[in-house]
């Protein structure tokens, strides 16, 4: 009998921990290397939309190095302005820090089946950068 408490205890226990270690931050945006596929896209608009109507708002938008290392670019959109700041993300005890500049706006261009997401007029020499680029045939 006891042996069977243990087992459901550990069982309850391991399902709380895989449930904590999980991510369930609906402000993350996922690049898919390699495929033009943006995970959790409609996220991705909603920001742009808020750029747009001046509502403040943040995302995490993450992408992947060719080593499989994690890279963390946080956009945070407050007092009319877009804060880039991008991070490499060791998920231990330190991040290391890449680059950071800021922009006034975002924007869409969508030529025929893929939308670029592209901010613009932004600092430190930067002019325009290409945040990701999406297939819209992903969205069917």
């Amino acid at each position: 009998m006891k042996d069977i408490h243990r087992m459901i205890m550990s069982l309850i226990l391991f399902t709380f921990f895989l449930t904590s270690c999980q991510s369930n931050n609906n402000d993350e945006i996922v690049e898919k290397q390699g495929f033009n596929h943006v995970e959790n896209v409609e996220r991705l608009n909603k920001f742009v939309e808020n750029v747009k109507t001046g509502k403040d708002d943040e995302i995490d938008f993450i992408a992947f190095g060719e080593e499989g290392e994690r890279i963390v670019t946080t956009l945070e959109y407050k007092d009319n302005n877009i804060d880039f700041t991008r991070k490499l993300d060791r998920k231990l005890l330190w991040s290391k820090f890449i680059e950071e500049f800021s922009c006034p706006s975002i924007s869409i261009e969508t030529k025929d089946i893929v939308s670029k997401y592209i901010l613009v007029q932004c600092t430190d020499e930067v002019g325009e950068y290409v945040l990701a680029e999406h297939n819209n045939e992903w969205e069917q």
